[in-house]
């Protein structure tokens, strides 16, 4: 089931641990739960 607190706390260590890499390696994979159903293409 979603978690909208745990996706919280793992989204701000995501964008913690890219704040530490260099600044050419900003890559932020970001998962949206709530989008899972739309479509991209």
């Amino acid at each position: 089931m979603f978690n909208r607190a745990q996706w919280l706390s793992d989204a701000i260590a995501r964008v913690d641990a890219d704040f530490n890499r260099s600044s050419d390696t900003h890559l932020i994979k970001l998962d949206l739960p709530g989008l899972a159903s739309t479509s991209t293409s």
